[in-house]
């Protein structure tokens, strides 16, 4: 199953193989609008231990392009593939996925299939999430204050401008953020979220008690 398109519209060529199991790859690809990173994983049969039942083979290949976004999703499973789930992936900000691309750097995602069937990614799976996203935009339009207008202006000319952001660009947009009314409404909403669905996502801390420790 594939999600998205997989070009991005340049002169940049990629070459991905399957991998055996255990060990995990990580390519960055010149195109004509930036740097995308390409993240995968693989299983072999010959991975199973003596005396196990052989590990079925299986593949998976995200590509997050130049604006940090996951733009396809490639499997090749011999066992059931959450198809609903990996498709919803298509068009978030792989940030929503636990830093992924900078835990696979760090080799903590050896199987991707694994790493989705985590319960830090229900919430991002549940049927409301899409929702949840929708009534943030709307609140910070509706409640940010000029600091929050401020640094999605900056945002919104680096885009328009087709420049790439460098690391550096990166984390003084999210300090700025930070310190702006976006952040509160962006985790008033989030808490919210974890409350009303509380009963499909239990396996999430009770957001009240968050607020008396923070």
């Amino acid at each position: 199953a594939e999600g998205g398109s997989s070009g991005g519209g340049g002169g940049g060529s990629e070459k991905n193989a399957v991998l055996p199991s255990a060990s995990v790859s990580a390519s960055t690809s010149a195109t004509d609008e930036g740097a995308a990173t390409s993240a995968t994983s693989s299983r072999r049969q010959s991975d199973a231990k003596d005396g196990a039942a052989p590990a079925p083979e299986r593949y998976y290949r995200i590509h997050v392009d130049q604006y940090d976004t996951i733009e396809s999703i490639t499997v090749m499973d011999g066992e059931d593939v959450d198809t609903s789930n990996l498709m919803s992936l298509h068009g978030l900000p792989q940030q929503y996925c636990n830093s992924m691309v900078a835990r696979f750097k760090e080799g903590l995602i050896p199987d991707f299939k694994r790493f989705f069937r985590s319960t830090w990614a229900m919430a991002i799976f549940h049927d409301r999430f899409n929702d949840f996203r929708s009534e943030v935009g709307e609140a910070l339009q509706a409640e940010g204050g000029d600091d929050f207008y401020f640094v999605e202006a900056k945002l919104r000319g680096w885009v328009e401008s087709g420049l790439q952001l460098s690391l550096e660009d990166t984390k003084v947009l999210q300090s700025d953020f930070n310190k702006s009314s976006g952040r509160g409404i962006v985790v008033r909403k989030l808490f919210d979220f974890l409350k009303y669905n509380a009963y499909h996502l239990q396996m999430y801390q009770d957001p009240e008690q968050v607020v008396r420790n923070w």
